[in-house]
């Protein structure tokens, strides 16, 4: 037998801005509550050219941001869609809820505008990307959530050969917390290099720390056994504001008492480790009092404390270089393209950076990411960047479609499609210290693709004063061989029901036509007879195209032509719209003349029915005039030869 037992859920989760951000944009950060309060932000975010707004750090979020109306039974994400309806007190599957429809058409929204990233659905991002500069927005986890209060304690190791003071510019983001916890302090550990200007680790076992909390600032009397944090070992140094961090919680403790916080060895007895040179301590970020302890007393508001050190230089360098993406067509032109390129960074000692580095170009046809920083032993280190994803504005993968190329060397295929991950040698050799001066160059060369068959998308509309108006009605799209529509090849019927526009595709197959399997045709309006119908009165249309003319070949069958009648004021055709079961669709100064285009002969005709392929008349096209003439005479002289055999008979 067994007893159901249901407890409480005992977390809390706020929303975790960057400081730096807050302070450039100006976010009033007190003005949100609820999810969409965060979009003007996020917007500002993606135009800064975050890689992720809103960072969901792998997590499915619904039953964290919906815990106050809803009790969930787990917190497990894979099956924590039951809950008790707070309201109501009754247990429901949240999926069937208009919260949880609402919420995905909102995490829908934010995708189609860049402000989350699939990078935290495929599980790209790391449980260090909150420790970049990538992010703009992100959530924190309140643990415990009772009635009483949390502060939050930053303790930031530094370098620049002197420590402490308030010499960094750009103090690492603060979380912000909610008020609630029985006298936890939260501490977390960040690192920095004694001479150097970025947080990491250096040792590939990582480093650990520890940190207790004291009654006294003699360090004398311990009120927590000392808590371990360990930095995970980290070669990205692409931000100044704290890559690797380690968090401990210090429990127990007393709201309203002051306690006094100090790095200690593993035993808990008070000291930095022996390469530590100096401790200190800040309320803001920016003013550091020195000394390795911290009063900190737990009163009723927010509190963030921050605690710097540095340690000492274990043989590791940095330095900076740039990856260059270009983008050419078939021709070696420059093409503008609206691509996203990821690069793996890595080094032949086996390091390499933790997180890809990606260029976005946004219809451009080259950008330059800078600022990527490896660290390293020695003076120099030979680098490796490969081109690992390519996508289009849609996020498909286009590698494919894609040759990596040498310029400098005739445009020379280094390697094409997929095969562009394998490619090693795009290398530099980085120099200690170095900043930008060592350059990877990737130039991608559009494959020139051939199609057999060519398609024709051709679109009839109709409008009146620019607006769509629904029509009963057959117009006819002329395809000529000239540019003053003197030969027509072929005219396409295009019969509109009760709609204000039809699209149809004519398919062409190029290889019939002769070399250079292309053809160039121009476009016109006609009438049933082929004949040009002109805009004016007598038409009773002003009639526009957006392509005169279009030239397909086998390395450009793709093409669209767009036909548009707009009805003309004091026309006939305008004194027709009179039928108010036209089912109009325009705005209301339109639908106040009572629009239609039907049953008038002057303005519609009767559906023709008219469905001759396309094709046959393309083929036609490779006989040439000349050609024409000499069957035309050859046909009158059978004629001849006919007659004269009639005649001769009857003689």
């Amino acid at each position: 037998y067994f007893i159901p037992v249901y407890k409480d859920n005992v977390e809390g989760y706020d929303f975790m801005f960057r400081q730096d951000l807050i302070d450039e944009f100006g976010w009033d950060i007190t003005s949100v509550s609820k999810l969409e309060d965060l979009e003007p932000m996020l917007a500002d975010a993606k135009e800064k050219g975050l890689k992720y707004p809103f960072l969901t750090q792998k997590t499915a979020m619904f039953y964290r941001w919906f815990i106050d109306k809803y009790d969930f039974f787990t917190a497990d994400a894979t099956t924590n869609f039951f809950a008790v309806d707070r309201e109501t007190n009754e247990v429901i599957d949240t999926i069937q809820t208009e919260d949880y429809a609402a919420f995905c058409k909102l995490m829908g929204k934010w995708a189609a505008e860049g402000y989350i990233s699939e990078d935290d659905y495929t599980k790209v991002t790391t449980d260090t990307t909150t420790q970049t500069q990538d992010w703009a927005i992100s959530w924190w986890t309140d643990i415990p959530v009772n009635d009483e209060y949390v502060c939050i304690v930053y303790i930031k190791s530094t370098g620049g050969g002197g420590g402490g003071g308030g010499d960094d510019p750009t103090p690492t983001p603060t979380p912000t917390p909610t008020p609630g916890g029985a006298g936890t302090i939260l501490v977390a550990k960040q690192t920095r290099l004694i001479g150097g200007d970025r947080f990491f680790v250096p040792e590939k076992e990582g480093r650990t720390f520890y940190v207790r909390a004291y009654s006294d600032p003699t360090l004398e009397h311990p009120v927590t056994d000392p808590q371990r944090m360990d930095v995970l070992y980290s070669t990205d140094t692409s931000s100044k504001e704290g890559n690797p961090y380690a968090t401990a919680s210090l429990s127990g403790l007393v709201v309203g008492t002051t306690y006094f916080l100090a790095e200690t060895d593993a035993s808990g007895n008070p000291g930095a480790p022996d390469d530590v040179q100096e401790v200190s301590f800040s309320e803001d970020g920016n003013n550091f009092r020195a000394g390795n302890n911290a009063a900190i007393t737990l009163d009723n508001s927010m509190k963030a404390v921050y605690l710097r050190n540095s340690y000492g230089n274990t043989g590791l360098t940095s330095a900076t270089f740039q990856i260059k993406l270009d983008i050419v067509d078939h021709e070696n032109k420059p093409l503008p393209s609206a691509l996203t390129a990821d690069f793996k960074v890595a080094a032949g000692d086996g390091t390499r950076l933790k997180n890809l580095k990606t260029i976005q170009l946004a219809n451009e046809t080259t950008k330059t990411l800078k600022d990527i920083s490896y660290r390293f032993d020695g003076d120099k280190i030979k680098i490796t960047a490969s081109l690992q994803a390519l996508k289009d504005a849609s996020g498909a993968s286009v590698l494919q479609s894609y040759s990596l190329v040498d310029p400098k060397n005739g445009y020379k295929v280094l390697a094409q499609g997929t095969a562009i991950p394998k490619y090693l040698k795009n290398q530099i050799t980085l120099n200690a210290n170095e900043k930008n001066a060592q350059t990877i160059e990737f130039t991608l060369k559009k494959v020139q693709t051939e199609k057999e068959v060519a398609e024709l998308k051709l679109t009839k509309a109709v409008t009146y004063k620019k607006t769509p108006i629904r029509v009963n009605g057959t117009y006819y799209i002329g395809i000529f061989e000239d540019a003053k529509h003197t030969k027509i090849l072929y005219k396409k019927a295009m019969s509109l029901a009760n709609a204000s526009s039809m699209t149809s595709t004519l398919k062409i197959n190029l290889y019939k036509l002769p070399e250079p399997h292309s053809i160039t045709l121009y476009f016109a309006e006609t009438d049933k007879n082929g004949k040009v119908v002109e805009s004016g009165a007598k038409s009773g249309y002003d009639i526009s195209i957006d392509k005169q003319s279009v030239t397909l070949s086998p390395t450009n069958a793709d093409e669209s032509v767009t036909l548009t009648n707009n009805v003309r004021d004091n026309s006939v055709a305008a004194a027709n719209l009179t039928n108010p079961t036209s089912g109009f669709a325009g705005d209301a100064s339109a639908l106040a003349e009572a629009q239609a285009l039907t049953n008038n002969e002057a303005t519609s005709s009767k559906p023709t029915g008219d469905d001759t392929p396309f094709m046959p008349v393309v083929w036609a096209m490779g006989i040439s005039a000349g050609a024409i003439l000499l069957l035309l005479a050859l046909l009158a002289m059978r004629r001849r030869m006919r007659t004269g055999k009639r005649s001769g008979k009857e003689e």
